[in-house]
């Protein structure tokens, strides 16, 4: 982190220094051109200490690394050995779309992005997936403000937001950026004020993307209807990034909404999420799995976490992680939290968080060598009746944990 600690002037080595703790002493950290002295008493505990786990914090406040304080939702990436954020929130009465880079996924700085023909960059409920060495972005609401080059936020039907197209930009050195909708082979159409295309999702946020093989696959997402995000049942594939074309299977395995979609050993998973709405009877624990995409296998009823919506799973092919998420409990919504294991896909179990963990729902995960980055999430359970509310405010916290 570029950080280094210091007592009595001397740099502390990475074995430490032996100190006499029966008097305050006084450490000085210096880094980033700044040095705060931090004084230490140290105290005699007598009960047991506190649990650190597999968990560990890496940044309580990222608005403090260098994401402006505006910045109010945002999605992360990676592209080579380097993180990438991409933030939207309202600065006075302005929309800004905002890039930021780390290399440790702890300090940022603002990306200039071009050409600037391409404007804004994402936007609420985006995500990030790596493809054919490419940093795709897809999706996003715009619904807050009018931005910085004039144009006005989405809105249909007086205060109820919609979303107007599908969103779809990459890059490949994370600072300049192509439109991937440019090339579409169908025709666009504009139907009440949504603009579709036969080749392209359903505007949406949070889109359900894995890569598998040679393609991407999205399965379901969350469109804007009525003011608030619905399910809109969208299973597809693309091949080129640019051209999504429809999948028909089984609707059990890709209709559902808020559920995880990961690859694990050769195969496409699908585990939890719910039918419809959020009640206890269209809550979902069951997992099914597919080779191809197309044929669904149902694997088990339940994997031990139970019924959940809203997580995510991290997984590098050979073991899998799911982080966050919902349950009901005497009918009262409640953050999961747990973060649980697989090398199945079917059969979880629960690692130790430690008690400095702290939970949250659809948060943002990124695997950078053999150690996950989880970002953010929704500290609060939702109230939303579809599962996602665009007006969720997001953590700014950052945790690691290794890949074992």
């Amino acid at each position: 982190m570029d950080i280094k600690a210091y007592f009595q002037g001397r740099e502390i080595p990475k074995e430490g220094v032996v100190v006499d703790a029966t008097h305050p002493i006084e450490i000085e950290v210096r880094g980033y051109g700044q040095n705060k002295v931090y004084s230490i008493e140290t105290l005699r505990y007598t009960d047991v200490p506190s649990d650190q786990g597999q968990v560990l914090p890496k940044s309580t406040d990222m608005h403090k690394m260098g994401i402006d304080p505006y910045i109010a939702n945002y999605s992360v990436g990676v592209l080579g050995d380097q993180f990438y954020l991409f933030g939207t929130g309202v600065s006075g009465e302005v929309a800004e779309y905002k890039v930021y880079t780390s290399h440790n996924g702890v300090k940022w700085s603002e990306v200039s992005y071009a050409p600037e023909s391409i404007q804004a960059i994402g936007g609420v409920g985006t995500r990030c997936v790596t493809f054919r060495e490419r940093l795709y972005l897809l999706g996003g609401a715009r619904t807050q403000a009018k931005d910085r080059w004039g144009n006005p936020p989405e809105t249909m039907w007086g205060s109820f937001p919609t979303i107007e197209f599908w969103r779809s930009v990459s890059t490949s050195d994370g600072s300049t950026y192509r439109v991937d909708t440019v090339g579409v082979d169908a025709p666009f159409v504009n139907s009440w004020g949504t603009l579709s295309n036969a080749n392209l999702p359903t505007p949406c946020v949070i889109p359900n993307v894995v890569v598998f093989g040679d393609n991407m696959y999205m399965k379901n997402s969350h469109g804007i209807i009525y003011g608030q995000a619905q399910g809109s049942r969208d299973y597809r594939v693309t091949k080129d990034g640019t051209n999504w074309l429809k999948l028909q299977a089984d609707p059990k395995a890709t209709q559902r909404l808020l559920d995880v979609f990961f690859v694990l050993k050769g195969k496409m998973f699908t585990v939890g999420g719910f039918n419809n709405f959020i009640s206890e009877e269209n809550i979902l624990g069951d997992i099914y799995s597919s080779e191809d995409g197309v044929k669904w296998t149902k694997e088990a009823e339940e994997g031990g976490f139970g019924k959940m919506w809203g997580m995510t799973v991290i997984s590098n092919g050979s073991v899998a992680y799911m982080v966050g998420g919902e349950y009901l409990k005497d009918g009262q919504r409640v953050l999961s939290d747990k973060i649980y294991r697989t090398e199945d896909g079917i059969r979880w179990k629960p690692i130790n968080t430690g008690d400095r963990y702290k939970a949250g729902s659809l948060p943002q995960l990124v695997i950078r060598g053999e150690v996950v980055y989880i970002f953010g999430g929704y500290g609060e359970p939702g109230t939303a009746p579809y599962g996602f509310d665009l007006n969720q405010a997001q953590l700014f916290d950052t945790y690691s944990f290794e890949l074992k």
